[in-house]
Order: structure tokens, then sequence, then C-alpha cells
């Protein structure tokens, strides 16, 4: 039923300014916009969400249409971040935190995330997740190490953020980790609880282990269950 009043009141030109009442309100969302942060979203059902962007300027928030996100977090500390989450997703229980100026979060067409899942960006770094990815539960992306490693000789750091990306029709399976300088070709499977940690080039692969390691190639997966050959 909510679906349908959404849609309705998208596209209805009188009554669409009714819609961020009706989404915070029947829906459930808290929205801590501040000043000079942009929410838009289109014909999507957001249900119990937090969006907290009150604490810098010139932040973006995209819903993409005909996409569901319920009992997420978002929450942006800083300027000049950009959070895309695309068209035509399911996005379940997401905990989105990005701290300093620059960052941005973008989730291509078709993207289902099923249960908890941390996604942590910090100055000036990105996680890119494209077309027609699966994500499982319990799963951690983090673009960096947040605290700082320094080398004790010359004094300078030497553990400094690094962009995430998945690339098309990448299934990542629960309980897996990955960490700044993570890279996933199109087509792969990541197993239950690797740790991925570097880049990977080879399409159709299975990555396993910690640290992560390709075990079988030439594959691809399917989300529903083939019960015979």
């Amino acid at each position: 039923m909510r679906k349908k009043i959404i849609s309705f009141l998208y596209n209805n030109k009188v009554l669409k300014y009714l819609l961020p009442i009706f989404h915070k309100l029947i829906g459930k969302n808290i929205f801590k916009k501040g000043k000079n942060n942009k929410f838009e979203v289109f014909n999507s059902h957001i249900y119990r969400n937090k969006f907290d962007f009150s604490s810098g300027t010139n932040n973006n928030i995209v819903i993409g249409k005909n996409t569901d996100l319920h009992h997420s977090n978002i929450i942006i500390k800083g300027n000049n971040n950009s959070v895309i989450l695309g068209e035509d997703s399911f996005l379940n229980e997401i905990n989105l935190i990005i701290e300093g100026d620059g960052n941005s979060v973008i989730l291509g067409k078709n993207v289902f995330i099923c249960g908890y899942t941390r996604i942590y960006v910090v100055d000036g770094s990105s996680v890119i997740i494209e077309d027609n990815c699966m994500l499982s539960d319990n799963i951690e992306i983090r673009a960096t190490d947040n605290h700082s490693i320094i080398d004790k000789i010359s004094g300078n750091r030497i553990n400094f953020e690094e962009p995430i990306i998945l690339h098309k029709n990448v299934w990542i399976g629960t309980g897996a980790t990955l960490l700044k300088g993570s890279e996933i070709p199109e087509w792969c499977i990541v197993g239950a609880k690797t740790v991925v940690s570097k880049k990977f080039h080879v399409p159709n692969t299975i990555i396993v282990g910690n640290p992560a390691k390709e075990v079988k190639s030439d594959i691809e997966w399917r989300m529903e269950r083939i019960k015979k050959n």
C-alpha cells in the first residue's frame, strides 16, 4: 500500500509536495539535513531510515527510481560528499558512514543488499558498486584504516585511503570483508568470510580465503537456484 501511495504522489503534479511529509510520518524516516545540502528521492520506497548530513555543506544524497531502502543509516560528517543509490535496487540494513570531504559512494542499478552491511569512507575516498551486484549480510566495506600508521624513522603516515570497486555482476558472500584498495572484476564470487585487500583482474572467478585468492575460473552465477543442469 505504501508503494502505491508513493507512486501516486510522485506522479501527481499537484500533490507531489506531500511526498516529504509522507516519507517522514508514514515511512518513519528521520531527516537531519542541515543547510546547503541536497536530498533527492524519486519514485522509491524508503522506510525506517536515518539520514544525518547536518554537520557539513554541499552534500548530496540521491535515491533512484523503484529502489527500496529499509532500516538503514546514512551519516555524513564533512563537505562536498555524494551518495547515489541507483534504480531498481533492494537495500536493507546499510550503515553508511562518511567522514571528511570529497567522498563518494555510488551504487548502480539492480543492486541487492540482503542484511547488515557497513560501508565506511573517509577523506576523499570512494566506494563504487556497479550494476547487478548481490551482497549477502554482515559485510564490511572499508576504504580506510581510519587511524594512522606512522613510519618511525621518517615520521610520515604510510596508510592512506584507497577506493573500493565492485564491477558488474559481483556476488559477495556472508561475512566478507573488503578493505581499502579492493577491486573485484565482473562476474566474480567472493566467498563467505573472505578478506579482500587488493585488486583482482580476472573476471568470472571464485575468490575465497584470508587472504583472498582465486580458486576457480570460468564461472558465472545466477540469483535463482537451478535444480537440474
